[in-house]
């Protein structure tokens, strides 16, 4: 154990010589202080800069304003594949905000979420309540980068609702990094 505290005040006094720099969620936050950041991945690149994955938390931008760059819009999308399922729907939850929920029977589509999307991380959580009558196939959702609404150029995430197994609540929950 020892050890350890060595390294990581070795580590820090080097990267202290270079001056690092502390990002959150992709945005400089140099200035934090006294504050604990909990259940975060954290990073330390080959300059010594320190990178924390916390979507859970935002930094900066005062009275509910978000400090991150958006993303730009009509590059990332939902698809949705409705394989005639019934009594099924999804709850997709982007950076703390409800983008839409699909349900059954309203067939597949597309919706562009850059407005909920920012560069850096963010938390996309897809939620299906239960549902004992529910039938038929799937409800797929898909989100990715695209240049089209109806085709996906790569999946980030995929969620599907199985009518089989849709009698329990199921909650999934992806990081999606926008460069």
């Amino acid at each position: 154990m020892s050890w350890l505290v060595a390294s990581v005040a070795l580590f820090l006094g080097t990267a202290a010589a270079k001056e690092p720099k502390i990002h959150v969620n992709g945005e400089r936050a140099d200035g934090l202080r006294d504050v604990i950041l909990e259940e975060v991945d954290i990073r330390f690149d080959e300059r010594g800069n320190i990178w924390i994955t916390a979507p859970q938390y935002r930094v900066g931008g005062g009275d509910g304003a978000s400090a991150h760059e958006p993303a730009a819009t009509g590059q990332w999308w939902l698809v949705v594949e409705d394989l005639s399922s019934s009594e099924l729907s999804i709850t997709v939850t982007i950076n703390g905000r409800v983008a839409t929920t699909v349900r059954s029977g309203q067939g597949g589509g597309s919706l562009d979420v850059g407005p909920w999307l920012h560069r850096g991380a963010n938390q996309i959580v897809l939620s299906a309540p239960p549902s004992g009558a529910a039938q038929g196939g799937p409800l797929v959702v898909r989100i990715g980068e695209g240049t089209q609404a109806t085709s996906l150029d790569s999946v980030v995430v995929s969620f599907a609702r199985d009518p089989a197994t849709a009698s329990a609540k199921v909650e999934r929950s992806f990081v999606v990094r926008v460069p």
